[in-house]
């Protein structure tokens, strides 16, 4: 990748949503920082995580949701933005160069930021709040981070909301990364409700549960 292409990355992954802090995390040597990469490599801990999220986008047709749960620390955001980064970078000449669907960008955005982003799109009516929504449900990937993080039960609009990105996203088979700091099927159902969560089993096949010690404590420990 070279300077122009790199540019160009950082404009889409900031129209797409990832905050700034995050937009040099890959998995590739061009543009991730070294303390970023190595860790991503040498996480013996979630090694396997690496070659799921790859398969879940294999190929032209991606068809691949992603559940990755595990307690604060233990890298699930940073190993999904790595990947929702490094598929954008090797789309980066088809969205400047008008390919199919380039005005459909990847979405990052955390759950709460779902919320108020909805909330925001209604001052335009109600068809200003159903614009959004489908953009969200149409994202050529869509990463969800902190689902669940309020430890609030949603409000009945914001899990009907849910219930339509999901069912629109899997009638379409659009990959759809999800991450949380819950860790069981029960809490999350007590949550979100029967009908979201078995859509989430059936898509994810499975939850994946990270493990080791808090990152972030260690960073701390180490300085």
């Amino acid at each position: 990748m070279d300077l122009y292409d790199l540019e160009d990355l950082m404009t889409i992954l900031k129209r797409s949503g990832v905050p700034k802090a995050y937009r040099l995390w890959t998995r590739s040597e061009v543009s991730s920082p070294v303390d970023v990469r190595k860790a991503l490599l040498r996480d013996e801990h979630n090694c396997n995580l690496a070659s799921v999220i790859d398969a879940r986008l294999a190929g032209d047709r991606h068809t691949g949701w992603l559940l990755v749960s595990g307690e604060v620390g233990r890298g699930k955001t940073t190993w999904t933005t790595a990947a929702f980064n490094d598929y954008c970078a090797r789309r980066t000449r088809h969205y400047r160069e008008g390919g199919p669907g380039e005005n459909r960008l990847p979405i990052w955005l955390t759950e709460a930021g779902l919320f108020i982003n909805a909330d925001r799109s209604a001052s335009g009516g109600y068809s200003g709040r159903a614009s959004y929504i489908d953009k969200v449900a149409n994202a050529p990937l869509l990463l969800l981070d902190d689902l669940g993080g309020s430890r609030r039960k949603p409000t009945e609009s914001q899990l009907s909301m849910i219930r339509f990105i999901m069912q629109e996203r899997h009638a379409h088979d659009r990959p759809t990364f999800m991450n949380t700091n819950i860790v069981s099927w029960e809490q999350l159902e007590r949550m979100y409700g029967d009908h979201i969560v078995s859509r989430m089993i059936e898509m994810t096949e499975g939850m994946m549960v990270l493990k080791g010690p808090d990152r972030r404590l260690e960073k701390v420990n180490n300085e």
